[in-house]
């Protein structure tokens, strides 16, 4: 998908003053990502996945929780450090690569935002899933292999991430990959990684 100029200049204005230029370039590859994402799941509707339990089909595979159960406009707003972030995408369905995902973003500033995506994964997740999954939500930068994100209650096998301007988690859970991951233009990158680590929990308690 091309990146149009708006997004250009969005990414440029998110990367936080004094960034290595090293990591400036991943995050701004970080939040083109992330802004295409919100783009694409704003032209979906909010849709239940095709291979969701209905009421007439109760042997039907059951569609992967609702990501906005667990993210909200208070605790996203906490995280990003960004009172202002909105909902963008309210448990979308993105029929491409499988997952449903909970977005709020800061139209003003889309440096600020953060977001839960869950995928069912019927066959289970094995550490090339991960890698797989990390490499994806990280826009293909090369940077591996991603360190262990130890997080409570999480699993060893999660990876993740935390630099200036972004942090997130990816784990398995049960037939589900998670992601949570926060951008912010403001937060030190241990009081971002901090926030995704507790949303985190939350997720791998409640599922």
């Amino acid at each position: 998908m091309a990146v149009s100029d708006d997004v250009r200049k969005s990414v440029q204005a998110a990367v936080p003053p004094h960034t290595s230029n090293r990591a400036a370039v991943r995050l701004r590859a970080r939040i083109a990502v992330l802004l295409t994402c919100i783009g694409a799941f704003a032209a979906c509707d909010s849709v239940t996945p095709p291979n969701a339990t209905s009421r007439t089909t109760p042997t039907a595979t059951a569609s992967p929780p609702r990501p906005c159960t667990f993210l909200t406009q208070p605790s996203a707003a906490a995280i990003s450090g960004d009172a202002a972030v909105t909902n963008q995408a309210l448990n979308v369905f993105e029929p491409i690569y499988g997952y449903v995902a909970c977005i709020y973003s800061d139209p003003k500033h889309e440096a600020n935002s953060v977001r839960v995506q869950i995928k069912s994964a019927p066959n289970g997740v094995d550490a090339s899933a991960l890698q797989e999954a990390a490499t994806f939500f990280e826009g293909g930068e090369p940077v591996q292999p991603y360190a262990s994100f130890a997080v409570p209650g999480v699993g060893e096998s999660a990876l993740g991430e935390a630099i200036p301007g972004v942090a997130f988690i990816v784990f398995a859970t049960r037939d589900l990959l998670v992601y949570v991951g926060a951008f912010s233009a403001s937060l030190s990158p241990s009081a971002l990684r901090g926030g995704v680590e507790n949303l985190a929990e939350q997720v791998a308690a409640a599922l």
